[in-house]
């Protein structure tokens, strides 16, 4: 069955887009109005479409920076049950593509740093970096998922016409070689423990640096909510305290690992 990539046409398919977010995240994630009034307004607002079926969605809306344009991709998601088909990967790129088009070279958006598949997705597969550390960015969650949670949370800044960002979109993709930085020396922040809590490094830090967070902190946070609870505290004063300090995040691991690089 063919897949198609577009923007929502008309309030019904925003309405199945607001839908499927709400099933994703467990409450009533987005307005079907204020997504109307953000695409008005010059936004971003697609689904994927299998035949009739949606099967993701992605809504963003223009923002401006250092005396750009830029786009501010505030949710994307994929329906339950086919987060392995590369559906997310597909609307980003669709993103990129849509952004450039219209002289936008600029995308940012937040993750929850702890959630380390999406650390991957975020530094490898799409070359973006995280620039900033924001603490309870949103306050306490709401959804079902987070539901009373800090919502400490990373900004990524995806530079569209990045070279590394060109060569991720064409396949070829940089990890970070963890056992090679941890030869060379470089220092741990923190990482993860015998017990899947974390452990605590080094303390300061000015050159590279990695740290370690739970490889599934969804699974964490349902068998043993007792250690999941102290990644939070840990992930902001580590890494969230050498991000604060100039750092970003510049590549990751699938099992969990950033590497930290200074700015500029």
């Amino acid at each position: 069955m063919a897949t198609v990539i577009r923007e929502a046409d008309g309030m019904g398919e925003i309405r199945a887009l607001t839908d499927l977010m709400a099933e994703v995240w467990g409450d009533a994630f987005l307005d079907p109005g204020v997504c109307r009034a953000a695409q008005h307004a010059g936004g971003y607002l697609t689904g994927v479409w299998e035949g009739e079926a949606l099967v993701g969605a992605s809504m963003a809306f223009v923002g401006w920076l250092d005396g750009e344009v830029l786009l501010h991709s505030h949710a994307t998601c994929t329906a339950p049950g086919l987060g392995s088909r590369g559906i997310g990967l597909a609307l980003k790129w669709h993103q990129r593509r849509w952004a450039l088009d219209r002289g936008i070279r600029r995308v940012e958006w937040t993750y929850d740093p702890l959630v380390a598949r999406n650390g991957w997705f975020n530094l490898t597969k799409l070359a973006a970096r995280a620039v900033e550390y924001e603490v309870d960015f949103y306050g306490p969650m709401t959804t079902a998922i987070e539901r009373g949670e800090e919502s400490d949370r990373c900004l990524v800044r995806w530079d569209l016409e990045d070279p590394k960002v060109e060569a991720a979109a064409a396949g070829d993709l940089v990890a970070a070689d963890v056992d090679a930085l941890r030869a060379a020396g470089v220092p741990v922040l923190v990482s993860v423990g015998d017990d899947g809590g974390p452990i605590i490094g080094e303390a300061e830090v000015h050159g590279p640096a990695l740290a370690q967070v739970a490889p599934d902190i969804e699974a964490l946070r349902v068998t043993h909510p007792d250690i999941a609870s102290l990644w939070r505290r840990a992930a902001r004063d580590t890494m969230g305290r050498a991000m604060q300090d100039g750092h970003h995040l510049t590549a990751a691991a699938r099992d969990g690992w950033y590497l930290l690089e200074p700015a500029g």
